[in-house]
């Protein structure tokens, strides 16, 4: 298999299809543990990904860079957080807590909206629960059930085991790519190389989730969506799972493209979701994932993030400036061009049909760019 992360640390990485980060995580920083530099500049450094609950907006991205806003986004004040590791994903819930994850295995949490922030886990961390999770697995396999009826999964823990083992030695080697809340009491992190952790305390507790997800390869894991009645994940390789309602594992679902998709945005409609990635490629679902059409993005860049601002409204950006919208629910899109070629890889809906990306650059506002 070819591992080849969405990371990006220098948007001009772009090569093959993958983006591949100029500097190695231990040159970007060797321990990730200093706490982020206040900057004046921080709002236009690169910035990976946004969230938003009530008037609250959190957007962070490199260097440990956190800003918050209470204008919808008018005005920005840089939060205190406790490491430099770039980060890649965040979350608001209720409650004022926030969780963000990101380089080195790093996850945070913030119990005041995002002001200030706490390391809960670091990749060392996460490699001791998976390991354990791995341990714990193969042992319940050769002592409970008959070991020749339960060989694959028993050839599936050991590698599980040894993989997790290398990483260990490794150190901090992997990033987190997502932090997702199903609701204040259920979440998950994806990352690379198969992480999957789940938490069902709110986040005092997190434990390996891989057992339960037909990941045998150990694929990049990069999104995850809810449906009406199931949830959706996306990673490298095409790779789909789904996860019905009341069911603990996540199986493996028919794809329509070998390529890595990096996200996939659920319709305010039940059952409908488009996933994106590699090469403009984007494919639409009616039913909750069990077909899938292929839609004409108009570009042969990857497509980075997508939002909807309505049912019938879709806005997405990609590598090079590339601005789509759709009107009719994803069906078709018709494109713009940033003038300044700048890529963005996340999105924001505001009211009024005010949107703000942030991403090379900064934070932005593209509400001309999608009139």
């Amino acid at each position: 298999m070819k591992y080849c992360y969405l990371f990006i640390l220098q948007i001009s990485a772009l090569t093959l299809g993958c983006f591949t980060p100029m500097l190695s995580q231990s040159q970007e920083n060797e321990s990730g543990s200093d706490a982020a530099i206040k900057s004046g500049l921080a709002s236009q450094s690169l910035l990976l990904d946004i969230a938003r609950h009530g008037d609250r907006i959190v957007t962070v991205g490199e260097r440990g860079h956190v800003l918050y806003s209470d204008d919808l986004g008018k005005s920005w004040v840089q939060a205190n957080v406790p490491v430099r590791s770039t980060l890649t994903s965040v979350t608001l819930l209720e409650n004022n807590t926030a969780w963000a994850v990101g380089h080195h295995g790093v996850v945070l949490r913030s119990r005041d909206g995002g002001e200030n922030w706490q390391l809960i886990l670091r990749g060392q961390d996460i490699n001791e629960i998976l390991t354990l999770d791995a341990q714990a697995r193969l042992k319940t396999l050769t002592s409970d059930e008959p070991i020749e009826e339960n060989r694959l999964k028993i050839d599936q823990a050991r590698y599980f085991l040894s993989e997790t083992l290398l990483f260990q030695q490794e150190g901090e080697s992997r990033p987190l790519l997502k932090v997702w809340f199903e609701n204040q009491a259920t979440g998950y992190i994806l990352g690379a190389y198969g992480i999957l952790l789940k938490t069902e305390d709110g986040g005092d507790r997190w434990v390996g989730w891989q057992q339960h997800i037909e990941n045998d390869d150990l694929y990049h894991l990069y999104d995850i969506t809810p449906l009406a009645e199931s949830r959706l994940m996306v990673g490298e390789g095409g790779h789909l799972y789904k996860q019905n309602d009341n069911q603990i594992d996540w199986k493996k679902i028919i794809s329509p493209y070998g390529g890595t998709f990096f996200g996939i945005s659920a319709s305010p409609k039940s059952h409908i979701a488009l996933v994106y990635g590699l090469r403009g490629n984007i494919f639409r679902t009616t039913d909750a994932g069990d077909s899938w059409t292929p839609v004409d993005s108009g570009i042969a860049d990857s497509i980075l993030d997508m939002t909807w601002t309505d049912p019938d409204t879709v806005i997405a950006v990609a590598a090079g400036g590339n601005v789509l919208k759709s009107d009719d629910g994803g069906i078709s899109f018709s494109k713009t061009t940033h003038p300044e070629r700048k890529t963005f890889t996340a999105l924001l809906a505001l009211e009024g049909d005010q949107l703000i990306a942030v991403g090379q650059g900064g934070i932005s506002r593209l509400s001309e760019m999608t009139e």
